[in-house]
């Protein structure tokens, strides 16, 4: 639930790098729930 104001807080930033800096995010937060699905289904 966290994610949403954080995306909303980036989503209104106009400098044109915030698009960037959007990918970076997603893509670390798909890689964080990548590996958190791989531990919960070792377990």
């Amino acid at each position: 639930m966290a994610l949403f104001p954080a995306f909303a807080g980036v989503s209104e930033a106009p400098d044109s790098g915030s698009s960037k800096k959007v990918k970076e995010i997603m893509l670390q937060l798909i890689l964080d729930i990548a590996l958190f699905g791989l531990r919960t289904f070792r377990l």
